[in-house]
């Protein structure tokens, strides 16, 4: 029960802080999450993608089909 609390939470406190970064800046972060097993860092997009090099001993999960022009990493 105190996993689903702590869970329950977390997840409320995320989509808080989602808004409030929608509101101030009129775009949302690209990458969400924590980059843990329960809750990998969501890949949305060709820039959240290249965010990758950045923690690479984390948790991702693609969330869409993404299409990448010619880029190196």
């Amino acid at each position: 029960m105190m996993k689903k609390t702590k869970y329950v939470v977390s997840t409320l406190l995320s989509l808080c802080l989602i808004l409030m970064c929608i509101s101030i800046s009129g775009k949302a972060n690209t990458v969400l999450g924590s980059g843990t097993e329960q809750d990998p860092y969501l890949i949305p997009d060709e820039e959240a993608l290249l965010q990758i090099k950045e923690v690479r001993d984390a948790h991702y999960k693609l969330t869409a089909n993404i299409e990448v022009g010619s880029w190196t990493g």
